[in-house]
């Protein structure tokens, strides 16, 4: 039987981001992609509901960035999973960057105007990532990355078990610095996007390293 395996993207990105990787053919794959979030829904609530397309059992979970964060809140409310693995991400509040530790410690998220993330207009303009925004874009709503970026800081980190637990982080990644990420394998030259900028490494190392699940 081929072992599930369940994607998800980070913040406004697509599942595409995911098309550079490449699988044996005992794995059976599950591209998810974000919703837009219902309005007051918590975090919890909107894993919940993320959740039910999760339909194979026991499957491998696979997040990126806040889709990293998402995955770990999905794998509390499973009957069973085999792994986790996060890539550019982080599992606990200690591995948020310090601004965000202190706008989580003095509550800012709840008074910030954060629809202004919405625009990426940083993106736009700069040539460097001009192709990948249109490449890899996905839902951007203004309600749905100020509803992430609080969503983010409200929420309280599960701890699932080291175990299961697989964390792949590059070395020059400025939105979770490395500094703060514990017991983690270090991508050397990775960035935030380094799935997409680094993906021969992820075709070279990746299912090797996911082997581990493959038998539980």
């Amino acid at each position: 039987m081929a072992i599930p395996v369940y994607c998800m993207p980070g913040m406004a990105a697509s599942s595409r981001i995911f098309q550079h990787l490449e699988w044996p053919e005992e794995y059976e794959v599950h591209l998810l992609d974000w919703d837009e979030p219902r309005a007051k829904e918590s975090f919890a609530a909107y894993a919940s509901r993320i959740a039910q397309r999760i339909t194979a059992p026991n499957p491998i979970l696979i997040g990126v960035s806040l889709g990293g964060v998402l995955i770990q809140q999905i794998a509390t409310l499973l009957p069973a999973y085999r792994g986790v693995v996060l890539i550019s991400s982080i599992k606990s509040a200690e591995e948020l960057p310090r601004w965000m530790r202190c706008c989580k410690r003095l509550r800012l998220q709840n008074l910030l105007p954060l629809e202004w993330l919405a625009s990426f207009e940083f993106w736009k303009r700069t040539k460097r990532y001009r192709k990948l925004y249109y490449k890899y874009i996905g839902l951007a709503s203004p309600h749905y990355l100020a509803w992430c970026a609080r969503e983010l800081l409200n929420w309280q980190f599960p701890t699932l078990p080291p175990e299961k637990l697989i964390h792949i982080q590059g070395d020059k990644d400025i939105v979770f610095p490395i500094k703060n990420i514990k017991d983690c394998i270090r991508i050397h030259n990775g960035t935030h996007i380094m799935i997409i900028s680094r993906f021969r490494w992820f075709r070279e190392h990746f299912v090797s390293l996911i082997e581990r699940f493959s038998n539980q």
